[in-house]
Formats: structure tokens, C-alpha cells, sequence
């Protein structure tokens, strides 16, 4: 959740930048605990997640602009 925030509020860089460092903090405390950074499948998995869910929702800001272009603020 905090990937894809950060992700629609920067540009493409910051959003991989922000994957890196969600990753580096669920790798680090939340997978193994001792805040050690690992490369198995499962870290790389994860890693390769966050990259995805950054880069969607960094391109997904600029269709729901369109979209939402037509329709008069609240």
C-alpha cells in the first residue's frame, strides 16, 4: 500500500526508488527479522512485486486524469 502511495505522488525513478526501500524494509524487518537484506526467491519475489505495483500505479495516475478530466470537482 505505501509503495503504490508513494509511487502516484512521484516521478518513475521515485516510484522504483520507493519500491527499493519498501523492499529493503520488509526484506530487512518484517522477512528475516534481524534487519539483514537476503536474495532468495522468496526476497526477489517480493522485490519484483513491490517494482511492479510502483510502476502501475505510477502509470495509472495519468489515465485517471484523463478520465476523470470530464467530470467537475466536489
Amino acid at each position: 500500500m505505501g509503495t503504490a502511495a508513494l509511487a502516484v505522488a512521484t516521478t518513475a525513478a521515485g516510484a522504483l526508488a520507493a519500491a527499493a526501500v519498501c523492499w529493503g524494509f520488509a526484506d530487512g524487518f518484517g522477512l528475516h527479522r534481524l534487519a539483514e537484506l537476503h536474495t532468495g526467491a522468496r526476497d526477489l519475489e517480493l522485490l519484483a512485486g513491490l517494482l511492479a505495483t510502483a510502476l502501475v500505479a505510477h502509470l495509472l495516475v495519468p489515465a485517471v486524469a484523463r478520465h476523470s478530466a470530464g467530470y467537475p470537482a466536489r
